[in-house]
């Protein structure tokens, strides 16, 4: 009987033996996966905060690297600007370009520039040079003359700018005897000192007319001269066209002087 109870008794020992290990076992293995999960956090918590601050630089050298572009762009922008400031102060305001004939001429928006073609005509001295076509080197504003050099080996000459009308383009308006031609476009080629049209090319059928400055709506910017105002003090005057008035058949035109004035199509000559 007493050794049934001393088995008994080592029976219950090696339960509670087992118990005991079961229960170490369990809290090491409970210890090593909170272990495990602290770890697996902080790692996770590590590389998140490595990819903010990989992204806070990338931000960074983005926001950088667009404020190096907008600098270099403005500089640039600045440059082409100043440049620009510069050709128009030295080539506009100042005007002096050296001519042909080896004098200064001036150059503004309302005189002819240099290279543009013209067609000579109402010379009363050299006479043969009448109808013939010549390019301008310039203009003299104390003469109140352009050079122009006469085609091929022709010499330079001097001559008022009444002497000279420009090639340049133009619509055909109001023609009553010949209407089918009104809408089209021509190239003015030269002037007729004696009836006081235009000779100008079709650009379609390349045919010659003769054509009245009333019936002509010059191109924008054409360089003109105006005549037969009312206001004489216009008259003579060198402008430029900013719009026709279609309607109206008159141009908005811009004096040399800046004054501003609304003309008939016939108080302007190119």
């Amino acid at each position: 009987m007493l050794l049934l109870l001393l088995l008994l008794l080592l029976l219950l020992l090696l339960l509670l033996l087992l118990l005991v290990l079961l229960l170490v076992v369990v809290m090491l293995v409970v210890v090593m996966l909170v272990v495990v999960v602290v770890v697996v956090v902080v790692l996770v918590l590590v590389l998140v905060l490595v990819l903010v601050l990989v992204l806070v630089v990338l931000v960074v050298l983005v926001v950088l690297v667009v404020l190096v572009v907008l600098v270099l762009v403005l500089v640039l922008v600045l440059v082409v600007v100043v440049v620009a400031a510069v050709v128009v102060v030295v080539v506009v305001v100042v005007g002096v370009v050296v001519g042909g004939a080896g004098v200064l001429v001036l150059v503004t928006p309302f005189t002819l520039p240099r290279g543009k073609m013209v067609t000579v005509h109402g010379l009363v001295e050299a006479v043969g040079h009448n109808g013939k076509k010549a390019q301008v080197q310039g203009y003299d504003a104390a003469k109140g003359r352009y050079d122009v050099k006469m085609r091929g080996d022709g010499p330079v000459i001097c001559v008022r700018p009444e002497n000279i009308t420009q090639h340049c383009g133009m619509t055909i308006h109001g023609l009553t005897a010949q209407p089918q031609l009104n809408g089209l476009t021509a190239d003015i080629v030269g002037f007729q000192q004696d009836t006081g049209n235009y000779a100008a090319v079709l650009r379609k059928g390349s045919a010659m007319i003769y054509i009245s400055p009333r019936n002509c709506i010059l191109d924008g910017g054409t360089c003109i001269r105006l005549r037969d105002l009312s206001n004489e003090d216009f008259n003579g005057k060198m402008a430029r066209i900013l719009e026709a008035d279609l309607d109206a058949a008159r141009y908005r035109v811009q004096c040399c002087d800046g004054a501003e004035i609304s003309v008939k199509y016939e108080n302007v000559v190119c």
